[in-house]
């Protein structure tokens, strides 16, 4: 599989040694580009440092494309139906959109509803952490293809 395959296509498994490397090699540019853009978006729109603005927003939604392919790729080795991989989309689009509108920015004065939603995305996020990055995939062939690690 190549790097354009590996964040663009849905189809497919990967092991966990290629997930945790597809994630780092996306997370560190990512979050690098984000904090320029940030910076930069709120010299350009007169925005307090610190505040989250249009930019960074956009650009955290667009890489919800590459994680969403290494994410079901992965959980297609652990032999998962669509329908959790689909969750992982809304899930990472709530998140971005709740953080532009300053959602989770001080947890002192979260009400019961923001930490609500904030625990379920946190438990979410720790599970599909443990299930792409730590817990073996299916052994040999499976609906999704054949064995990463036997090719």
């Amino acid at each position: 599989m190549n790097i354009v395959e590996l964040y663009t296509s849905f189809d497919g498994r990967i092991s966990r040694s290629t997930w945790w490397l597809g994630i780092l090699m996306l997370l560190v540019p990512s979050l690098v580009a984000i904090s320029v853009v940030q910076s930069v978006g709120n010299d350009i729109l007169g925005n307090e440092p610190g505040t989250r603005n249009a930019f960074s927003s956009i650009l955290s939604l667009l890489l919800v494309w590459p994680e969403t392919a290494l994410t079901k790729k992965r959980l297609n080795d652990r032999g998962h139906a669509p329908w959790v991989a689909q969750t992982f989309v809304l899930v990472s689009i709530a998140s971005a959109t709740l953080a532009h509108f300053g959602f989770f920015d001080d947890p002192a004065s979260m009400g019961a509803g923001e930490i609500a939603v904030w625990a379920g995305i946190t438990a979410y996020s720790l599970w599909l952490l443990v299930e792409n990055g730590f817990l073996k995939g299916t052994e040999g062939r499976n609906p999704y293809g054949p064995d990463p690690l036997q090719e």
